[in-house]
């Protein structure tokens, strides 16, 4: 591709904010295995908030599981059970299980470093089912009688 045509400077550069600490409804839309930069792999989760001001922004949550650091894994394994727990999920066979599953989260910065772009803890509440019907109520009586 030809670029000699194209001024970055006339171009304002797009500064992605995180979202601000709040309680959000949302729905999480992908799972991923990563490796952190000083070696250590970790599972992402993103959750898509589905309703409000900040609705189809995303929210990054990691679990480093299996950290050299036993502190750090321990704190990731317990987080990752309160995310099993809000989501009605015993034994999660993989992190497919999570897909498209809604739920609640809280978002509170915390040590915002100059070199982290993203400083969020994130706490599951119990599932929220979105855009359910109203379920029938059973019927004690019938309509006829007095």
């Amino acid at each position: 591709m030809d670029l000699t045509q194209f001024n970055p400077a006339e171009y304002a550069t797009q500064q992605f904010e995180p979202v601000p600490d709040g309680t959000y409804r949302v729905i999480i839309t992908a799972t991923e295995d990563k490796v952190s930069s000083a070696g250590e792999s970790y599972l992402q989760v993103t959750y898509t908030v589905s309703d409000g001001p900040q609705r189809n922004r995303q929210i990054y949550d990691r679990f480093f599981v299996r950290s050299t650091k036993e502190q750090v894994a321990d704190i990731a394994r317990r987080n990752l059970a309160s995310l099993c727990l809000a989501l009605g999920i015993e034994r999660p066979q993989s992190s497919n299980d999570f897909l498209n599953r809604a739920l609640e989260v809280t978002t509170r910065t915390k040590n915002d470093f100059v070199n982290v772009t993203r400083r969020t803890s994130i706490k599951a509440s119990a599932p929220k089912q979105i855009n359910t019907p109203p379920q029938p109520q059973p019927v004690t009586s019938s309509p006829w009688s007095k």
